[in-house]
């Protein structure tokens, strides 16, 4: 678990608007929050969920939006260290491309070994979440 406090300005840092995708999902974030993480391929046998089953799957979860992952990146050294092996999913914020790339995209947080830092990044939905991966929810 790890607690964070919200950004001085309510917006997105990293805007998606800006390259012409579409807002469809949003969690705010407006006061003291408390992350933790979930395991998003639970069943034996999965290899990896697509974004649709995890939505399905955890619909009863408060997720974790785009908002609460650029304030994690901005203090990274809050961020557990066993934290480090997961890609964090924050699933609570759902952008769609424009016309040229009509997929939905998460906002994710990964570790980058070599740098020693946190990375930001959207994944497209299409590719699916493997078991190193992780669903951040509000608790």
């Amino acid at each position: 678990m790890i607690k964070i406090f919200p950004l001085e300005s309510p917006g997105f840092l990293f805007d998606k608007r800006r390259e012409d995708c579409l807002l469809l999902e949003n969690i705010p974030f407006e006061q003291e929050t408390v992350l933790g993480l979930m395991k998003i391929v639970n069943e034996a046998g999965e290899v990896f969920l697509s974004l649709d089953e995890i939505l399905e799957r955890y619909a009863h979860v408060r997720k974790a939006g785009q908002l609460h992952a650029e304030r994690l990146f901005q203090c990274q050294e809050k961020i557990p260290k066993k934290w480090r092996k997961y890609i964090l999913v924050f699933a609570g914020t759902i952008w769609k491309g424009g016309e040229e790339n009509p997929f939905r995209y998460v906002c994710c947080l990964f570790w980058i070994e070599k740098e020693q830092k946190w990375k930001l990044d959207f994944f497209w939905s299409i590719y699916g979440f493997r078991k190193n991966s992780r669903l951040v929810c509000l608790l």
